[in-house]
């Protein structure tokens, strides 16, 4: 049974995932009307919530796009910056709902905790453009020209919370799988929330899991890929790391789970939202801890 709060967050966790992933639906470079509305969706929930948004406007051919930016300013200024983000594209011919419209809804829901508070440490949370094909891994994902601009100024992160695709829970034994790297020690139930990092990130990702642990029963692991591994890095977390930056990755663990992934049948339907709802809230209170602030 849902609190009262996680019940609050589901409801518009199911609301924004049925805007982005049903009402808006396949979003890309090939359909950027489209691409354009969930940029636009994101601007006025970001409003809503008392927020001044900032675009992050960038060319990519003959084509501009854009990342969004909101930021609560920390007391502290001596202090690393901490950043959440989400990319708000999809696959070409997809409806997203998992990849990636709960990776968005699940930013605003916790940007939304955030919106009147006056936290210590500052925090930015940023919809990336361009993190799907054929931009992926390349100087046109958004969250690449984002990172890239934070080295330029010699902005200061302590680290850097991704999240994409996660919204997908099952109590099956049969289907949750792992890349070959990884070996046999984690859970077998795709029950959990996942949290993935290169090597150099690993004092970043033990401390984000190890607050979620301490803040939520929601089940969780976290796995850290060695360096050696080639191409590693399932979204925007890699853009950060090309900068120097430490970064992890949120996630239902994608297609190593979700059999829908990248496919048609990304639709709303499939999205486990209590579940989901219990996990944002925990994620929210390792926000609330990392940046010194009280959840509104």
């Amino acid at each position: 049974m849902l609190t009262d709060d996680e019940s609050d967050v589901a409801e518009r966790l199911s609301a924004d995932v049925d805007m982005l992933a049903t009402q808006i639906g396949d979003r890309n470079v090939v359909r950027n009307e489209a691409l354009t509305a969930a940029r636009r969706y994101v601007e006025q929930r970001f409003d809503a919530m008392g927020y001044a948004c900032a675009a992050q406007l960038y060319q990519v051919g003959d084509d501009e796009f854009a990342n969004i930016e909101v930021e609560r300013a920390g007391r502290r200024r001596d202090a690393q910056m901490v950043i959440v983000g989400a990319h708000y594209d999809t696959e070409r011919g997809v409806p997203g709902a998992n990849d990636n419209a709960t990776g968005i809804a699940g930013l605003l829901a916790i940007a939304g905790a955030f919106a009147e508070s006056d936290p210590q440490v500052t925090v930015r949370f940023v919809a990336f453009a361009n993190e799907e094909r054929p931009y992926f891994q390349t100087e046109g994902m958004g969250s690449w020209v984002y990172a890239a601009r934070c080295r330029e100024r010699d902005e200061q992160i302590a680290g850097m919370i991704a999240l994409d695709t996660v919204g997908y829970y099952t109590s099956r034994r049969d289907v949750q799988r792992y890349p070959p790297v990884v070996g046999w020690s984690h859970p077998r139930v795709g029950n959990y929330m996942g949290l993935l990092s290169n090597w150099r990130s690993r004092g970043w990702t033990r401390r984000v899991h190890g607050l979620f642990r301490a803040h939520s029963e929601f089940p969780s692991d976290r796995v850290i890929i060695p360096c050696v591994v080639p191409r590693i890095g399932w979204s925007d977390d890699w853009s950060f790391w090309r900068f120097g930056y430490r970064a992890l990755c949120v996630t239902d663990t994608a297609f190593l789970r979700y059999r829908y992934y990248h496919t048609i049948e990304d639709t709303a339907d499939k999205i486990d939202i209590p579940r989901m709802a219990q996990m944002i809230v925990g994620l929210r209170r390792v926000v609330a801890e990392l940046i010194g602030a009280s959840i509104s």
